[in-house]
């Protein structure tokens, strides 16, 4: 058997495990087949032979009572790991009604269990859900789940994600200001994986927080990286700074912002060169945003809201936290050349941007005239396709050098 921490794989005729085992994790087949027997007096009972995509083991979940059958691979067959963790982060998440009953279920399941075994009977643990209970496509959009997020957890521990940079363009000068770095994830057999699946996939468990600190990390020791290139070419050019997204599970977490200051003090880059992006729409205790934001900026952090003008309480935003730049979404963006109310209100942004003085990113460029639109504006920062397309460390490197 070769086993990695996620994903194992067994040899046709191999037992995956055995009855009367100690349990901890459950298993999504990914490719093969599993067949699962009982020991009765009359000898070994197959119960089911498992394909592609189905579940077995999951009593494993809820408790560590021993296996209550044998699983062995039939042929050569690849699983997935689905650990206890996994499951009851995703338990604790539910609504405490939903909680409440399905603990009630499997203790009860569990108690039939035993006396259906205790009778001599053949054991159901393994049996296909009864008709109606959840359609087939609910039935693969929740295994589905626990496969791609064990295999983005291998993905983060084996160096499979990626950080790439957008450029902010300082649209006075025409230099580049700095970047917002962006998580990519190569699949090894998928390819390309959008960033909005895997990341809402991270945000619904405590994963986002490690991937986060990957991405700070990573965006730190790149950035000194770039400004030490950049320097070279334009020596009174001000610092590069970067900016990383922070979602509500972050901000939630109490030791995250340590862990920011350990990243920067351990890569050398200076805080100040660091923006730190929150949305405005954080699902949150809000008291929890304003104290975190006050001290991100007594350790010298800069702080933005991305997206503006997309969330439910904006105004009151800008009276409470103590932030730095507003980031215009490009929703508004898109509009302005062809709805008159869409040109007023990114105008209308700018003017109170301004005066609170905030700095004033407008995100979704797209063409020149937008680019024009908002220098006429007198906005800082422009970023979109027209500035540049999200690149890798080693693209930048390469235009810097030819003085961008």
């Amino acid at each position: 058997m070769i086993e990695k921490t996620f994903t194992q794989t067994f040899s046709a005729g191999t037992r995956i495990y055995s009855e009367g085992e100690k349990a901890d994790v459950a298993y999504v087949i990914v490719s093969g087949q599993v067949e699962i027997t009982t020991a009765q007096q009359q000898g070994s009972v197959t119960l089911n032979l498992l394909t592609q995509g189905q579940l077995f083991g999951e009593m494993a979940l809820f408790e560590n009572a021993p296996r209550s059958a044998t699983a062995t691979a039939v042929e050569d067959t690849v699983l997935t790991v689905v650990s206890q963790d996994q499951f009851k982060e995703r338990l604790n998440n539910a609504e405490p009604m939903l909680r409440m009953l399905i603990r009630v279920f499997m203790a009860r399941y569990r108690l039939s269990l035993s006396q259906t075994r205790s009778e001599g009977m053949r054991s159901q643990l393994n049996a296909p859900l009864p008709e109606n209970t959840l359609s087939e496509e609910t039935q693969l959009l929740a295994v589905g789940k626990f496969k791609q997020e064990s295999e983005l957890r291998e993905a983060l521990q084996n160096d499979q994600l990626q950080v790439h940079y957008q450029p902010l363009l300082h649209l006075q000068s025409g230099l580049w200001a700095g970047f917002e770095a962006l998580i990519r994830w190569n699949h090894p057999t998928r390819g390309s994986i959008p960033p909005l699946e895997f990341i809402t996939l991270a945000e619904e468990t405590t994963l986002i927080i490690p991937i986060g600190l990957f991405v700070l990390r990573r965006a730190c020791e790149d950035m000194v990286i770039l400004q030490q290139e950049r320097s070279k070419v334009i020596a009174d050019a001000p610092p590069l700074f970067v900016g990383v997204n922070v979602s509500s599970k972050q901000l939630a977490d109490l030791d995250f912002i340590e862990r920011i200051v350990e990243v920067v003090n351990e890569t050398g880059l200076h805080p100040s060169n660091i923006k730190l992006e929150i949305t405005e729409s954080m699902t949150i205790d809000y008291q929890l945003v304003v104290k975190w934001v006050r001290r991100c900026k007594e350790l010298g952090f800069s702080v933005a809201i991305d997206d503006f003008g997309t969330g439910y309480s904006s105004m009151e935003h800008l009276l409470e936290l103590d932030i730095d730049t507003l980031k215009i979404d490009q929703t508004f963006i898109r509009k302005m050349h062809t709805e008159d109310k869409a040109h007023k209100l990114v105008k209308g942004i700018v003017n109170l941007s301004r005066a609170f003085e905030f700095s004033i990113v407008a995100e979704g460029l797209e063409t020149e005239q937008d680019v024009d639109s908002v220098r006429d504006m007198s906005v800082d920062y422009g970023q979109g396709y027209h500035i540049g397309k999200p690149q890798v460390l080693e693209d930048l490197l390469q235009q810097i050098k030819k003085g961008v």
